[in-house]
């Protein structure tokens, strides 16, 4: 495992928050196996904060439901465990 690389699981914005990070660890010398599965997940956690975010931009924070009851978009939980993720 090259670890100055994201892994290929990572979408495009996984891919350039993980590279945001790296030089950071590899300066402190903390880049390890560890540190690059810890970074992995939090780049996963922070592109799908960013595209429950881009949802709900797109589409409100709200939405009607079939009869007519007005209710959180799904994806506002999404993004509020994406965000807790990332803060942990």
């Amino acid at each position: 495992m090259n670890l100055k690389n994201p892994p290929n699981w990572l979408d495009r914005v996984g891919k350039e928050y993980f590279r945001k990070i790296l030089p950071a660890l590899e300066a402190l010398g903390k880049l390890d196996p560890l540190t690059y599965d810890l970074v992995a997940t939090a780049a996963q956690s922070y592109s799908t904060y960013r595209q429950a975010l881009d949802t709900l931009n797109k589409e409100g924070r709200v939405i009607v439901s079939s009869t007519g009851a007005i209710k959180c978009h799904p994806a506002l939980q999404i993004e509020k465990q994406a965000f807790g993720m990332l803060r942990s």
